[in-house]
């Protein structure tokens, strides 16, 4: 059964039960995550040790960024912690 969308825009589309991140994968793949398997969802302010000027893949090999050419626009970052995932 596919769920309804609730939002959607160029990075993410949420439903009831997921959210579809878009272009996240280095050969720009999307990825589904169910919020199930989200432990927590923090907020950062933007900057550059958050992100700001990150577009697309890692710096840690630990958080990764989807692509967004506008991230460095935008006043916060959101990260979600996937459980059982280091």
């Amino acid at each position: 059964m596919i769920s309804e969308t609730i939002y959607s825009d160029s990075l993410v589309t949420i439903t009831r039960d997921s959210i579809l991140f878009k272009r996240y994968s280095i050969f720009e793949q999307d990825r589904l995550v169910f919020f199930s398997d989200i432990g927590k969802i923090i907020v950062k302010k933007s900057s550059l040790w958050h992100g700001k000027f990150r577009f697309h893949a890692t710096g840690d090999f630990h958080t990764w960024f989807a692509r967004d050419f506008k991230r460095y626009k935008r006043d916060k970052i959101f990260v979600a912690f996937i459980r059982h995932k280091w």
